[in-house]
């Protein structure tokens, strides 16, 4: 009986069994609150994430129209680049011209020089004008003495 007694005199006290049952039911409790928190923590996560992903996908979406913006810029800029290639020819050709031009200029007569010729061409055709009248009148001067000269040799024979 005596060990029976040492038994009995270790073996937990009714209050403390009672404590020892209350003890798993609220850690049990404590377990399932940070069971609980967790499990917001994880969900709040989770939308965290969501989140994230759908501004990822509107930022590839904006990526993507401005790629596509930039390629559209880029042709643009090359067509312009080669209606500039062009304009410069075209200029370049514009100025040739100006100067070919400009130097015609430099060698053609001037509106006084002009008028001088135009004058000095009314006064030779009016000389030439004299001189055909004196042609015509020396020509028909010619006939009659020929015709003369015809009419005295037939008299003298």
């Amino acid at each position: 009986m005596g060990q029976l007694e040492a038994q009995l005199k270790q073996a937990p006290s009714r209050d403390e069994l009672t404590s020892t049952q209350q003890q798993p039911d609220e850690l049990l409790a404590q377990a399932m609150e940070q069971l609980k928190a967790s499990q917001d923590r994880f969900a709040h996560a989770m939308e965290q994430v969501s989140a994230w992903r759908e501004l990822l996908a509107q930022a590839m979406e904006q990526l993507k129209a401005s790629q596509d913006e930039l390629t559209s810029t880029q042709q643009q800029a090359d067509e312009l680049r080669g209606q500039l290639g062009q304009a410069t020819e075209q200029l370049k050709a514009s100025q040739d011209r100006v100067g070919r031009l400009e130097v015609q200029q430099d060698q053609a007569p001037n509106r006084d020089e002009l008028t001088s010729t135009q004058q000095q061409a009314d006064e030779l055709r009016g000389q030439l004008g004299q001189a055909t009248e004196q042609l015509k009148a020396s020509q028909d001067r010619v006939g009659r003495l020929e015709v003369q000269q015809i009419r005295r040799r037939a008299g003298m024979s």
